[in-house]
């Protein structure tokens, strides 16, 4: 009689591993189900332009997730800072989460707050640098705190650059985030990267806008933006094109810009957009954090600066 071919305890447990590690899901009708039955140390989350669900260890989530948000070379404080950043806000859309909003994952790779980037993605970034770089990244992950404003994780918004003052958060989200005020980041505008200019034809910015509103264009494209209105941190809050109202963020992800610190002029023939900073400019300026860690503040002390009267931990 034949014998089923043995095989051993030790190459069980890898296909487990290997099974648990990573799961695709591409139905999303199998999605909630699927999500559902992941082990409790595990958190799922969708890849949107790769149409798929992984499923990862909460830590090596967060690891992939600093990975996304922050350069490896800055500052271990700096490190240690962003990723209590990584970590509060992960709690926090958990903590707002209500159903499965993203296609049955627990996240997805595009969240504000959360890039998170693949192992493969990683190694592609890093290079020869790797091994070192995810070394440090664990490690900061590993050692970061839980930044809670009345016992509630925080939506801990980080930037990469501000516009020499971050935003509150009050003018731009709204009611609901006491925590993010106003922090004045001067130093962030003597750094590489503050000051942006991005020159477009007049077709190219017709065809990026008209579709956000209804606008009434002239052929003297130097009247097409008016009616400027900027936040004290010198963001734009709203402009008018074409008699249609847009606000800096809609201007900034339509044409693709740094930031919403935006000044627009027409000349020859072309829009010029200049920017200052980098991001949202909600939070943790990142460079501005970094520049702080290199003048001896911890990553304690970073964190009390950017976000107001949140609890002390341990």
């Amino acid at each position: 009689m034949n014998k089923l071919p043995m095989v051993s305890a030790a190459a069980l447990l890898i296909l487990a591993g290997v099974f648990a590690a990573v799961l695709i899901f591409k139905k999303p009708a199998v999605q909630e189900e699927a999500c559902e039955s992941a082990p409790e140390e595990y958190v799922t989350v969708l890849l949107e332009e790769k149409g798929r669900i992984v499923a990862v260890s909460r830590s090596d989530y967060l690891v992939g997730c600093l990975a996304g948000l922050v350069s490896p070379k800055y500052e271990r404080e700096t490190l240690r800072a962003a990723a209590a950043c990584v970590s509060s806000t992960a709690e926090y859309y958990q903590l707002k989460r209500s159903g499965f909003s993203h296609s049955g994952a627990d996240f997805s790779d595009k969240l504000t707050g959360l890039p998170y980037i693949t192992p493969d993605e990683a190694e592609q970034l890093y290079g020869d640098n790797y091994e070192k770089y995810l070394l440090k990244l664990t490690a900061a992950v590993a050692d970061a705190p839980t930044l809670t404003y009345d016992g509630k994780p925080i939506f801990a918004a980080v930037c990469e650059i501000s516009s020499g003052c971050t935003d509150n958060a009050a003018d731009v989200l709204g009611d609901g985030f006491p925590y993010l005020v106003s922090a004045p980041t001067e130093l962030d505008a003597e750094c590489e990267g503050y000051n942006s200019v991005f020159s477009f034809t007049e077709q190219s910015v017709y065809t990026a806008l008209y579709t956000l509103c209804e606008p009434i264009l002239t052929s003297d494209c130097s009247s097409w933006f008016s009616d400027a209105h900027y936040y004290d941190s010198g963001t734009l809050k709203s402009i008018s094109f074409g008699g249609c109202g847009l606000s800096g963020a809609e201007l900034r992800n339509a044409l693709g810009l740094r930031s919403t610190a935006i000044s627009v002029e027409y000349s020859e023939d072309r829009f010029r957009f200049s920017c200052r900073g980098y991001g949202d400019n909600l939070g943790m300026s990142l460079n501005y954090a970094n520049e702080l860690a290199l003048r001896g503040k911890k990553a304690e002390e970073i964190l009390q600066y950017f976000y107001f009267g949140i609890d002390d931990w341990e």
